[in-house]
């Protein structure tokens, strides 16, 4: 993922507080002072070398006109770009839904838990099950966590929680 945002905060602040007053001015202004940094984010080589074929998800806190513009110029350079309608926001809140909010407990109705001692292979075997093809979820694996007693991966920087519950729930869903 790359953080590339077309307003930094004084901009948004600026641009928001306008926006109570006047929108069409608002507009305006965030218009050029978007226009002005897309000319900065289209330059960066983390964007500029990516290949014709990249596919590029835009989005935003909310999803709103700055991800659009974002995406749209994207899009017009050639790029499949794709915009998350209601941006983060709504993203964490599918989430939380799926992972917390599942009162018909579809998530879970024909899950098999491995289990076993520390150190017994279980890792092992949800990997064997996965090469033949089985719908695996490894918890550890997404927390990049070896157990309670091995602790945290070696050299392997552990996922905060909202990263862990997405890489949870994009699991999930590829089942």
């Amino acid at each position: 993922a790359l953080s590339t945002p077309v307003l930094d905060d004084d901009e948004r602040a600026e641009v928001g507080t306008l926006y109570a007053a006047n929108s069409f001015q608002a507009r305006v202004r965030g218009a050029s002072l978007v226009a002005n940094r897309l000319s900065k984010i289209l330059s960066d080589d983390r964007i500029s070398t990516l290949p014709r074929d990249a596919r590029i998800l835009a989005y935003c806190w909310r999803g709103g006109d700055r991800s659009g513009s974002l995406a749209h110029a994207l899009s017009r350079v050639g790029w499949h770009v794709a915009l998350l309608q209601g941006g983060y926001k709504a993203y964490r809140k599918l989430v939380r839904e799926a992972l917390y909010e599942d009162s018909e407990g579809e998530l879970l109705k024909n899950c098999v838990a491995v289990g076993g001692a520390t150190g017994s292979g279980k890792g092992k075997i949800l990997d064997a099950l996965s090469a033949r093809g089985a719908q695996v979820i490894d918890l550890e694996g997404l927390a990049s966590h070896r157990g309670s007693i091995l602790g945290a991966e070696p050299g392997v920087k552990q996922p905060t929680q909202k990263h862990f519950e997405s890489r949870q729930g994009r699991s999930s869903t590829l089942y």
